[in-house]
């Protein structure tokens, strides 16, 4: 990017670059990473000559950089006894065993095109998905795998995996499986109910997909996931955890729980977007929590993603996708609609349709209709954002580990901008993405560029909308009258389970992003905003605030030093615009008796604050009494957690000894007292060892106003509970396990361990 360029959120219209980025999800297969380029955007063709593709690939495998970087093959296998209306996958009922025969001989030639550039390299996983591999004959299986172990260097190492329906899957094909290597074998079960899947295409019995199941354990296949969907059209809680019991019942390695998208291939009426409605889409994943828990609770699985729990070898699945795991390596995709990713050099998608893909073979050609040939900007900007995306981060040292260079020599401004707007924080290693639910947006509207987004309006027949100048100086203005305005997202106030310490240390924020921010997170199920400012606030900036919040039916409170000019008359115009209560240090409280007045003839509720330091434990009774002789409504004490001028370990332990003492004494004089506390997950000093700052980050994948964090610690991220503590925790918290009572479980070694939050 040129020193003086623009970024797109510059130069485009906010809403045009949604609709831009949207229209290009639509359009790709479920599950796809965010790889940039973004497959929308790739260029047509009808068939590439397979003497460049094949020279760009032995440039990558043999380059320096990437010999070591073993490569993946995906095969696809799009033929299906049915056409399930829930899959966004290419599919189609075969012809005969004819058509199914041709096909495979294709596969054949195109995987024979390989064979030089793929010379004496391992491969590091051979994958069969689909449609369904394992409707082929156990002939055409053998054809199948002898094809590959001819062209391609197979290996005791390399993992073997197909995907298996239920209704195909007979104990003798298992067995032909185990026979030909197959050591990973996912089974699509996606429901245990006859009634739903009979509704949605698939006619399989309960019966089938339990048999499937068992024949796969029986028949010796080592590792066996079983496939379920969540959201699906007329599924219910109850019919979801059904299909979670019966799961329980198995020892599986892997369990993989896809939220359903009603994607590009899928025959379903209501197809319009990239996934489901915003209530729908929560509700599916609330539902995927329980169930993933239910099945942690009953067969110890771990958890490593929001979407899949494993034991054993489940752990080493084979990806398909780029997903720059172990910091990225080739794929090769073979077969109608497969797609490639050539380290450093392309990216291609075979042509979507059978009988094209084999006339192309026979006329000598690669059967690709898009590809994009890569620069390594383009890698960089690939890399940035899923690493962002994936895992919240993006490691300097990694980067320039793989690139030869810093990330600032080839990024370098678009990390500055990023950096500018708050979207990013630096540590001493890292780059740590904010917030990854409005991250999806933030990246793509800088690391995208101009030229860019305009072929992607084009491919997509939108008008392209740039912004105008008036906007342009309307945002300045904002910017400039805001400038001290800070927010606080909480979905039911300050509470012991919502960590106060979300108010500190948030960063200034002008009011246009302000009310853009308010306006996601209540679509996300905000219900109570707590706005903070670092001075005094205008009644201007209040009611306007307030008022908007009012109009999304959220309600506010204010935790700040004070209003400027606030009279009867202001305290009663907040309080009709759904003000409900402001928070105030318990230190300032005897300057704010008269505000404290207005405030509560107006009927706002008062809370005062303070933060629990080493000093505070010596005078909590004292703070207690004088909070309650302002008349109040309570006081919120907070336990500072993760910040360098505090031991919060020390801390901790303190208040595990004073909890008692805050009860028993606020009950005494009738005063209530809250304390907000973190888990011990998110104590000093193990991230300070990683990381010059901390923050809480609600998580992109779950659209949360939750935490997680930026070194993943305990397997609890996406749970309902906490599993409990690694290791390095359970030595400065814990002297020795206790009961199994306990809630608190250590997946390390099984044991129960006495960690938990202060409630009161």
């Amino acid at each position: 990017m040129r020193r003086n360029e623009k970024f797109p959120i510059d130069i485009f219209e906010e809403n045009f670059l949604r609709r831009i980025f949207a229209l290009s999800d639509e359009h790709s297969l479920p599950e796809i990473p965010p790889n940039y380029p973004p497959f929308f955007s790739w260029d047509k063709c009808e068939g590439y000559h397979p003497q460049k593709i094949i020279k760009l690939w032995k440039e990558s495998n043999f380059s320096l950089r990437n010999r070591e970087r073993i490569p993946t093959i995906y095969v696809h296998i799009p033929f299906c006894q049915y056409i399930c209306r829930f899959c966004g996958f290419y599919r189609k009922i075969p012809g005969g065993s004819l058509e199914m025969d041709s096909y495979l001989r294709s596969l054949a030639k195109e995987s024979a095109y390989f064979n030089g550039a793929f010379k004496n390299f391992p491969i590091r996983n051979l994958c069969f998905g689909g449609g369904t591999p394992t409707m082929l004959s156990e002939k055409q299986l053998d054809f199948l795998i002898s094809t590959f172990r001819k062209n391609f260097t197979i290996t005791p190492n390399t993992r073997i995996a197909m995907e298996a329906s239920p209704h195909t899957l007979t104990f003798e094909k298992a067995l032909k499986l185990k026979e030909l290597g197959v050591n990973y074998l996912s089974i699509g079960i996606q429901s245990f109910d006859e009634k739903l899947m009979r509704s949605l295409g698939r006619p399989q019995t309960r019966e089938q997909a339990i048999n499937a199941l068992k024949n796969a354990q029986k028949a010796g296949i080592e590792n066996v996931q079983a496939d379920l969907l969540v959201g699906l059209p007329g599924q219910t809680e109850e019919l979801f955890m059904k299909d979670i019991e019966i799961l329980s019942d198995f020892e599986l390695q892997r369990v993989y729980i896809f939220d359903w998208q009603p994607r590009e291939f899928a025959k379903y009426d209501d197809f319009h977007s990239a996934s489901l409605d915003r209530e729908r889409l929560n509700m599916a994943r609330m539902w995927r929590r329980k169930g993933i828990d239910r099945l942690i609770e009953k067969r110890n699985y771990v958890m490593r993603c929001g979407h899949w729990i494993f034991k054993g070898k489940g752990e080493e699945w084979p990806y398909t996708y780029d997903q720059q795991e172990e910091e990225g390596y080739s794929i090769l995709g073979l077969g109608a609609t497969s797609i490639t990713y050539c380290a450093d050099k392309q990216r291609y998608q075979n042509v979507s349709d059978v009988k094209s893909y084999i006339s192309m073979l026979k006329k000598g050609l690669l059967p690709i209709e898009k590809i994009a040939f890569l620069s390594q900007r383009d890698e960089a900007v690939n890399y940035a954002i899923i690493k962002f995306l994936h895992i919240g981060q993006m490691v300097r040292y990694h980067f320039a580990s793989k690139y030869g260079k810093d990330p600032e020599k080839i990024i370098g401004k678009e990390l500055e901008r990023l950096l500018k707007d708050g979207k990013i924080l630096k540590s001493a290693d890292s780059y740590v993405l904010k917030d990854r639910a409005s991250g999806v947006f933030d990246l793509k509207s800088v690391f995208y560029s101009e030229d860019l987004i305009k072929k992607m309006a084009k491919y997509a027949g939108q008008e392209v909308i740039k912004k105008s100048s008036i906007s342009e100086k309307r945002l300045e203005r904002q910017k400039k009258n805001s400038k001290n305005l800070k927010l606080c997202f909480l979905r039911d106030g300050i509470s012991p389970e919502n960590p106060a310490e979300e108010i500190v240390g948030l960063k200034e924020r002008p009011i246009d992003e302000i009310f853009s921010e308010i306006s996601q997170k209540i679509s996300y199920g905000l219900k109570n905003i707590i706005f903070c400012d670092s001075e005094k606030l205008e009644f201007s900036k209040a009611y306007l605030l307030v008022s908007m919040a009012r109009k999304k039916n959220c309600s506010s409170s204010f935790l700040c030093p004070g209003f400027l000019n606030i009279g009867n008359r202001e305290a009663v115009k907040l309080k009709k615009a759904g003000l409900i209560s402001v928070y105030l240090p318990l230190s300032s409280l005897n300057m704010k008796e008269s505000e404290i007045k207005i405030f509560k003839e107006a009927g706002i509720k008062i809370f005062s604050t303070s933060v629990l330091s080493e000093k505070a434990f010596a005078k909590i009774k004292k703070d207690i009494t004088r909070s309650s002789a302002f008349g109040i409504d309570g006081l919120v004490f907070i336990l500072p957690a993760g910040y360098k001028k505090y031991d919060a370990y020390r801390l901790y332990k303190k208040l595990r000894k004073n909890v008692a003492i805050i009860s028993a004494y606020s009950e005494k004089i009738g005063h209530k007292t809250v304390v907000a506390n973190a888990t011990p997950c998110l104590l000093y000093p193990w991230h300070e060892k990683l990381y010059e700052t901390f923050t809480f980050i609600p998580d992109a994948r779950e659209n949360e106003s939750g935490i997680i964090k930026l070194e993943t610690c305990l397997h609890c991220k996406y749970l309902l509970y906490c599993p409990g503590p690694h290791e390095q925790y359970l030595e400065k918290f814990v002297d020795s396990p206790i009961g199994e009572e306990v809630k608190y479980y250590s997946t390390r070694d099984g044991k129960f361990y006495d960690i938990k939050p202060i409630k009161k």
